[in-house]
């Protein structure tokens, strides 16, 4: 009976400290990010876009979103 007491504790700590890991990790996620109102750009290529300078004028982009996703082309940029 004390055996199997301790079994379901172990089994309970290791479920919390997993729900404590599974939380942080949601946290630094970027699509986490994306609910809070940012987007991930990347070129029609599909690499990221982190600079704006590195865009040109005509340039197809698309916009990950929290929900969706949406494609565009660059008409200006300011850097």
């Amino acid at each position: 009976m004390r055996l199997d007491q301790a079994l379901k504790a172990l089994l309970a700590r290791a479920a919390h400290r997993l729900a404590l890991a599974q939380r942080g990790l949601h946290t630094v996620s970027p699509l986490a990010t994306l609910t809070r109102g940012f987007a991930i750009v990347t070129r029609a290529d599909g690499t990221l876009v982190t600079d704006a300078a590195a865009l040109g004028v005509d340039d197809e982009i698309e916009a990950r979103l929290a929900r969706g996703s949406v494609a565009a082309r660059v008409t200006g940029r300011k850097a």
